[in-house]
């Protein structure tokens, strides 16, 4: 689904000035979290698809395909993330990559990232 999001982080689905592919998992996030107006940890996203914590947590690109990131090298083998309970959402980069969705709680660290676990996990050392 291609959307068209305005680079403060709030969606706009008739014009933006960037387009990026974000999946629907990501877009159900940024449906609540995107933009000042979250009380449960705002995120922004710029125009390259780099999401931004408002907590400092580390910027991240969602939407992108973890395969085709892979072949550049420095990432772990795809087939071990479900080990590690990384989701992709169509095989790309997502919001429930790293957080637990869905969840009475929702937002938590998929794995602790104590020593950049969450981090390796995907990247390699």
């Amino acid at each position: 689904m291609l959307l068209y999001l305005v680079i403060s982080g709030h969606l706009d689905v008739s014009r933006g000035r960037s387009t990026i592919d974000i999946d629907a998992h990501s877009l159900h996030c940024l449906g609540c979290h995107a933009g000042s107006h979250s009380d449960g940890g705002s995120v922004s996203i710029g125009s390259s698809g780099v999401l931004r914590h408002a907590s400092g947590a580390a910027p991240h690109p969602i939407g992108r395909s973890y395969r085709d990131a892979s072949k550049r090298g420095g990432f772990q083998p795809e087939n071990q993330l479900a080990q590690k309970k990384i989701l992709l959402s169509d095989g790309r980069i997502s919001c429930i990559s790293c957080h637990e969705a869905y969840k009475k709680e929702h937002g938590k660290l998929v794995v602790s990232n104590e020593r950049s676990a969450l981090c390796l996990a995907c990247h390699a050392k």
